[in-house]
């Protein structure tokens, strides 16, 4: 398993960047509460890039948006 690259890195955030936006919207249902989401999946994303690549980004990105916005949400 390869580490991702930093240019790799920046094209995930550029392609998933709004779809991870609206969902952090909906999941917190404010955005203030988005924001700090957003910022922590794409940093879990960035320690992630040390550890390997993702064969499903996008799918990553949602189940770990889904369980960051529950710490928001007071769920978790």
């Amino acid at each position: 398993m390869k580490n991702m690259t930093e240019s790799e890195y920046r094209q995930l955030v550029e392609e998933y960047s709004d779809m991870v936006t609206r969902l952090c919207v909906v999941h917190t249902g404010n955005f203030s509460d988005a924001e700090d989401c957003y910022q922590n999946v794409f940093f879990k994303l960035f320690k992630q890039m040390k550890k390997g690549s993702l064969p499903n980004p996008k799918a990553w990105l949602i189940r770990v948006l889904s369980t960051n916005a529950g710490v928001f949400c007071g769920i978790v």
